[in-house]
């Protein structure tokens, strides 16, 4: 055993003298690989191809690893660049500074303009690959060909930089410029074929592989078998639709609509479904309808049908009282809000109202109270006019609490409308 010589060359020269064997003249790469392994430089490289068609400023990383000196560049995917997401622009090896030095140096060749020794093999010193006193960020780099600009490095880079080689690395700004939106001829999208939802009919017209249209599935699971019903009639100058009654049901687990119309003993139409469960869409907003769109007094159209709510169920009206967010009208403290409004435009209206209200008091023991009727005429005279959900909003909270009595607070009303 011999240990192996130091790294200079007059060293070198008195052990080979004294019959040192080629192997432990050689610099001992099992060192330099344990002693470099997992460190690698990393630098950020730009590439100017503005000058070609089409061409632009792209982004790049280039990997030195120095356990071995190879190298790889790789370039930095965005998306809808329009590119091929290739894995790497170069893979790891040796990178060489000439593409013409791409030969293996134990080849004897007569075509290469490489220096060839008295063996007749590629002199591995013409042999020129990148090193790290190569990179230095401002500069320009050549790869395969293609010039690449330096303009940053890593944390660690920097570092191992200024303990090596003492030099300091200041990363140099770059701005990549964003893509240019290039006109694009606008295709509308095909009429619905009244098979399946529109939405997943789009799917095949929007996507090249249709994708299935997205669902809300937390909404679904939390509002699972929740429908809020209505009555309506329709808005039509036609006697036969005069008397016609007809139940909407908005299932809040979808957003979707379903219409029956209950059957009438000689009234010459038939009952029964009159519209299929689905999405409809709004004509006026250009999405479908919602869960907000729905309340007392709501006008609605449905596939060419002119709806007018006029009534809602015990369950709908509670549950748009427990989600004012979504229902403000039944709010009563937004309803409020509207009346103090009203009053401070004109001051004197709540006077008369008052006095309407005292006016209609049922006394007794149920002194301070009104009855319906009155309480929305008084409204009404007293130029408070109030839609009919806010008003039913109204009504259900300043009520009575009596079983068999229809009357409103009104002192309570009133109230509230000073605070």
């Amino acid at each position: 055993f011999r240990p192996r010589s130091f790294e200079d060359d007059l060293t070198r020269y008195a052990a080979a003298k004294y019959g040192a064997a080629a192997t432990a003249l050689a610099p001992d790469r099992l060192r330099e690989f344990l002693r470099n392994d997992r460190k690698v430089l990393r630098f950020f490289l730009a590439w100017d191809d503005r000058g070609s068609p089409y061409g632009e400023l792209r982004p790049f990383i280039l990997h030195y690893y120095l356990q071995d000196d190879t190298a790889e560049v790789l370039e930095v995917r965005r998306a809808n660049s329009g590119r091929d997401p290739f894995p790497a622009f170069v893979k790891k090896g040796k990178l060489a500074k000439d593409l013409e030095t791409l030969i293996r140096t134990d080849a004897p060749t007569t075509h290469t303009t490489q220096l060839i020794d008295r063996s007749g093999k590629v002199d591995p010193q013409s042999m020129k690959y990148f090193t790290p006193d190569d990179f230095e960020l401002g500069s320009e780099v050549v790869v395969y060909s293609r010039p690449f600009f330096v303009y940053g490095c890593d944390e660690f880079t920097r570092e191992w930089y200024v303990a090596h080689k003492g030099k300091a690395m200041a990363d140099i700004p770059m701005e990549f410029e964003p893509h240019e939106k290039r006109p694009q001829m606008e295709v509308p999208p095909p009429l619905p074929l009244n098979m399946g939802d529109e939405e997943d009919s789009l799917g095949s017209f929007v996507y090249l592989i249709p994708k299935p249209p997205h669902k809300d599935f937390r909404k679904m699971m939390e509002n699972d078998r929740k429908i809020l019903r209505f009555m309506a009639r329709l808005d039509s100058n036609e006697p036969e639709d005069a008397e016609r009654v007809f139940v909407l049901k908005l299932f809040l687990q979808d957003d979707t609509i379903a219409v029956f119309e209950p059957p009438q003993k000689n009234s010459g139409l038939v009952g029964g479904k009159f519209f299929e469960r689905g999405a409809v869409k709004n004509a006026e907003t250009g999405s479908k309808f919602v869960a907000a769109d729905f309340f007392t007094g709501a006008r609605l159209r449905l596939n060419a049908f002119e709806f007018v709510v006029y009534q809602a169920d015990e369950f709908s009206l509670t549950y748009m009282e427990a989600h004012p967010e979504t229902f403000p009208m039944s709010n009563p403290e937004y309803v409020l809000s509207q009346l103090r409004q009203g009053v401070a435009a004109q001051p004197a209206q709540v006077h008369e109202l008052e006095s309407l209200w005292a006016a209609a008091d049922m006394g007794g023991e149920f002194a301070g109270f009104v009855e319906y009727v009155a309480f929305e005429g008084a409204l009404s005279q007293a130029g408070f006019e109030l839609h009919e959900q806010p008003l039913i909003t109204l009504m259900r909270h300043f009520h009575i609490a009596h079983p068999s009595m229809q009357a409103v607070d009104y002192k309570a009303v009133l109230r509230g409308m000073a605070a």
